[in-house]
């Protein structure tokens, strides 16, 4: 179930609490909202700062060290950070996204079924040659 704008403003136990569940988002809109809140900081961070420390010092490392470092290598280094922070949120929303309707498990209790969408069935057949799923 959708996490509401009313939980998304006022359920601070999302980003605080370490074995709070995970937030579920179903919009964009809710997912910038989740990202702009922090709730990926703990887990990107961490990513960020091993990745982002690795890139800096293989690609701008020698730089620094011979103190040549100009505003352009610092802009990099920023960028070397940002980049594995931003990557691992986008992974880390992904994974909290809301299944939508027609893909949920079916209560027939088979594994793998799914609810289908009812079709109109003026196109249903449109484009296919009857071989589907044989690869």
């Amino acid at each position: 179930m959708p996490v509401s704008r009313h939980e998304l403003r006022h359920n601070d136990d999302v980003k605080t609490t370490p074995n709070a569940p995970r937030p579920v988002w179903s919009t964009r809109r809710e997912e910038l909202v989740l990202f702009l809140r922090g709730v990926t900081v703990r887990v990107a961070g961490r990513v960020a700062v091993v990745v982002g420390t690795v890139l800096s010092a293989v690609n701008q490392g020698s730089l620094i060290v011979a103190g040549d470092a100009t505003g352009a290598t610092w802009i990099r280094v920023s960028v070397n950070y940002l980049t594995p922070f931003v990557v691992t949120s986008i992974g880390y929303l992904a994974g909290c996204r809301a299944e939508p309707a027609h893909t949920r498990p079916s209560m027939t209790g088979r594994a793998g079924a799914a609810h289908r969408v009812p079709s109109t069935g003026a196109d249903e057949n449109a484009g296919h040659d009857g071989d589907e799923g044989q690869d």
